[in-house]
């Protein structure tokens, strides 16, 4: 279900100049395996007809006059040209673009700049893709991203003999000024991500974060460097600087050569939104695109069934969101198609490699109208992973684009993949025929997932990290979300009982309680559905746990799916949040 990396690992091919990316960034869940898999450019001569009348979203409560008026987002479009270079090439002034931002307005206590990034127009001569990195951003008074020397000496990458691997010295320096970032990875993962199967464009939100809490040593946790240091104060209101113009720098790296000779180009294009906000409160709404994608999945949501649970799981989706923490509603929610004529049933029972190519339909699919407030949501009918190094006992369940998506359609991180398993016209058995949305006492437990499982990927799309990665030594960098170290014996990753368990695994945030103590193990029990969805201090508690959640069909019984604070401080920064 949930986003996690495996590895950055680049093996040799004939050229020593030239390399390949071999493994990739995979988002996974967990129990039996999956399988399928089709091609995205063969198109059957005779589609199979489709029956039943679309379905159209009736969900309570949601409503386009669930945005905030009082936001604005104001978008302008700078373009540059410059060098291309290679993964051991250095990050030197030479190679670095500038593009000039006007951040005159006031934004707001809660207002965010995203910028954008994309290249195009590279040689044909250059193999494999060209991503744009953004480097540094400066307001004329800080300087939000500084990079270690190394990154200058020797680039992003060591390349010896084809094979390249991560310079480690090559970080986010800390040891004499503050970041937006808490180390390269955090970073890395806005800018396009080299390691993964999802190409262009990079984004970055700013602010990263807003809290006062946090140490440097406790838990690799630093105070937020926009509260500490990068703020200004405006008529009282603590917020990005504004009045002021700001510069911010890229790099067009190319992610299949240590090194490109001087001489080579490509054309760079930031879209930067501005968004003002000025409210004090977390929240906003967001608007839903959920497109059905292939056969099976259109004509399950045209019977009464289907638009029953496709009714029940965007009002799931709603009552997550809602929560005080995040307090984001739903807007308008609406439904596309993708049938068989359009390369659907392609798509249907998807790869995880083509899956950039899906995300990429919603520039067709969805008008362009109605992407600055929306976040789209595929519905596949499985997904499966045809890239290497995948542990093959787990069920992919969705994918996200990107942590942090952008805020426009048609690209390769444009939205979330959630799999169906061709059951939207089966689940909840036992719900009334007479409701429009099943009771959660109703639920069947892979519904149930289904749900948490949306929820999950938007989180990623609207900017969250899982607290910990599934191997429990990364973690997010928000000062409210507990983190668990402990690896389940024999599995080589976390679990809900290894966390269960685990006395390390809180912040002195949420008063130094662990997760054994609020909740001891001989009160939690799947058999009998007890558990203790409302302790903060187990991680599993919070929607974006990395893997799926327990749930005891007939009661309604389940773990937490909890946003924190500073989670939905992150999330309302994103500009469809509105």
């Amino acid at each position: 279900m949930h986003r996690f990396k495996l590895g950055d690992m680049f093996s040799a091919i004939a050229s020593t100049d030239f390399v390949y990316i071999a493994t990739a960034t995979v988002m996974i869940l967990a129990l039996s395996g999956c399988g399928g898999s089709s091609s995205d450019t063969s198109i059957a001569s005779s589609c199979p007809a489709l029956t039943g009348t679309p379905w159209v979203p009736s969900v309570s409560g949601a409503s386009a006059s669930n945005h905030n008026s009082s936001v604005k987002l104001t978008q302008s479009v700078l373009t540059s040209s410059g060098p291309i270079i290679g993964l051991n090439q250095g990050i030197t002034s030479s190679v670095e673009i500038p593009v000039t931002i006007d951040m005159s307005q006031s934004l707001g206590a809660l207002g965010s700049l995203t910028l954008i990034g994309e290249t195009s127009g590279q040689s044909s001569q250059i193999a494999g893709d060209v991503f744009a990195f953004l480097v540094s951003l400066n307001d004329g008074t800080n300087e939000y991203i500084h990079m270690t020397s190394d990154c200058a000496t020797n680039g992003l990458y060591l390349c010896s003999g084809g094979i390249c691997s991560v310079n480690t010295n090559c970080d986010m320096d800390w040891t004499s000024s503050p970041n937006a970032y808490i180390n390269r990875t955090k970073w890395e993962e806005h800018q396009g991500d080299l390691s993964s199967n999802f190409f262009e464009p990079s984004v970055n939100t700013f602010p990263t974060c807003n809290w006062t809490q946090g140490s440097g040593t406790s838990f690799a946790i630093p105070v937020c460097a926009f509260n500490s240091t990068f703020f200004t104060t405006v008529s009282g209101v603590s917020q990005l600087r504004s009045g002021v113009n700001y510069t911010a720098k890229y790099v067009l790296v190319a992610n299949s050569y240590a090194s490109v000779s001087s001489g080579y180009s490509a054309a760079l294009k930031v879209t930067a939104t501005a968004k003002t906000n000025t409210s004090a409160n977390v929240g906003g709404a967001i608007d839903l695109n959920f497109i059905l994608v292939g056969t099976n999945n259109i004509n399950a949501s045209r019977t009464t069934k289907g638009q029953q649970n496709l009714n029940t799981l965007a009002t799931q989706v709603a009552t997550y969101y809602s929560q005080t923490n995040a307090n984001i509603k739903l807007g308008s929610v609406r439904s596309y198609e993708l049938p068989c004529e359009s390369g659907g049933d392609g798509f249907a029972d998807a790869t995880i490699s083509q899956l950039g190519a899906l995300l990429q339909k919603s520039g067709s699919v969805i008008p362009s109208a109605e992407a600055t407030g929306s976040v789209n949501v595929f519905l596949v009918s499985s997904i499966s992973d045809d890239t290497s190094g995948a542990n093959s006992s787990f069920t992919i369940l969705g994918v996200d684009g990107a942590i942090n998506g952008p805020i426009e359609n048609g690209t390769a991180v444009s939205g979330v993949v959630v799999s169906t398993f061709d059951s939207l016209d089966t689940y909840n058995p036992s719900c009334s025929s007479s409701v429009t949305t099943c009771p959660l006492s109703s639920y069947e437990t892979d519904f149930y997932q289904l749900g948490v499982t949306v929820t999950h990927e938007m989180g990623h799309f609207l900017g969250l990290n899982h607290p910990s990665e599934y191997e429990g030594t990364e973690h997010d960098a928000i000062y409210d979300t507990p983190i668990c170290t402990a690896q389940q014996s024999g599995l080589g990753f976390i679990t809900v009982n290894s966390c269960l368990l685990n006395d390390t695994n809180q912040l002195a945030s949420n008063g130094s309680k662990t997760c054994s103590a609020d909740c001891p193990s001989s009160s939690y029990s799947t058999t009998t559905g007890s558990f203790c969805p409302s302790a903060l201090s187990c991680e599993f508690n919070y929607v974006m746990w990395w893997t799926t959640k327990n749930f005891q069909e007939g009661s309604g019984n389940s773990d937490g799916n909890l946003f924190s604070v500073g989670q939905g401080k992150i999330m309302t920064y994103h500009p469809v949040v509105q």
